[in-house]
């Protein structure tokens, strides 16, 4: 965040008075998922079910979650052993630079989503459907490709029975997350942000995995009111802290009391978007 300098000033004693002594703030650090930076060539990729193939990683390859996710995790967590400052670790999920923001349940009808349903789901498949499912099983192959994937799922009745499978998956990664993250701390706190809570298949499997009732995840949003949303959450075993956006520079300084009770009553706390109305 770009803080003016006497801001930075004034943080800078804290962090390092912090890591010496008793934290009077304590710091999240975080990064970003997908890494824009890694060749988008290298990982499967989502395909929603117009057909189009998107460029995003496929939510459940885990190679790509292994490569370029959990490592950054692990580092941040060795980090904070010897920073005292660092209360938690922060992903952020909204995926800037990529075709899709987020993931809906449009998505994924890719290559690598497919196989893992077909190598997942062949005990709630008839022989006849498993002979089908060949032809779709590769982009390209017989034609297929995600909107035939999409269509043959419905017309078996097998919709539902393909996002929990997936979202089995994303449990999964969550899981492994979460392990390499309290691996090395186990008092790290987790958290994300995203621009809604989002109940697709992904984030429900992902948040489930990477969440407990003991260790509940703070997650960031836009979402004014989140106590129904939370309830139905935890209906579906995730477990969410939710912090509300203060839009500082929306209101004038006079009017901050409220927009802070408000985001206060509202959820389970908030976060300032952006902190530098503060100095502007």
């Amino acid at each position: 965040i770009p803080f003016a300098e006497e801001i930075a000033a004034e943080l800078d004693p804290l962090w390092e008075d912090g890591n010496t002594h008793q934290p009077k703030i304590g710091w999240f650090m975080g990064f970003q998922f997908p890494n824009m930076l890694v060749d988008r060539t290298a990982y499967s990729h989502t395909a929603q079910l117009d057909g189009v193939d998107r460029d995003n990683p496929s939510p459940v390859d885990v190679g790509y979650w292994e490569q370029h996710i959990v490592p950054r995790a692990r580092e941040l967590a060795a980090f904070s052993l010897d920073h005292p400052s660092v209360r938690g670790v922060m992903l952020d999920l909204e995926m800037y630079g990529f075709p899709l923001w987020f993931y809906t349940d449009t998505c994924d009808f890719g290559d690598m989503a497919f196989s893992l349903f077909l190598s997942h789901g062949n005990a709630r498949l008839t022989t006849s459907q498993i002979e089908s499912a060949r032809t779709l099983t590769w982009a390209g192959a017989s034609g297929a490709h995600a909107t035939d994937r999409f269509e043959w799922l419905m017309e078996e009745g097998l919709l539902g029975a393909y996002f929990e499978i997936l979202s089995e998956k994303a449990e999964e990664i969550g899981l492994r997350l979460r392990g390499a993250i309290h691996d090395i701390n186990p008092n790290l706190i987790i958290g994300f942000y995203l621009l809604n809570i989002e109940r697709s298949w992904f984030y429900r499997g992902f948040l489930r995995g990477v969440s407990t009732p003991q260790r509940p995840v703070i997650f960031l949003s836009f979402n004014m009111e989140s106590h129904r949303s939370l309830h139905l959450l935890e209906q579906d075993g995730i477990y969410l802290y939710h912090a509300s956006a203060a839009l500082m520079g929306k209101f004038p300084l006079s009017a901050y009391d409220k927009v802070l009770h408000d985001a206060m009553i509202n959820g389970d706390g908030y976060w300032l978007n952006r902190v530098t109305s503060l100095v502007t």
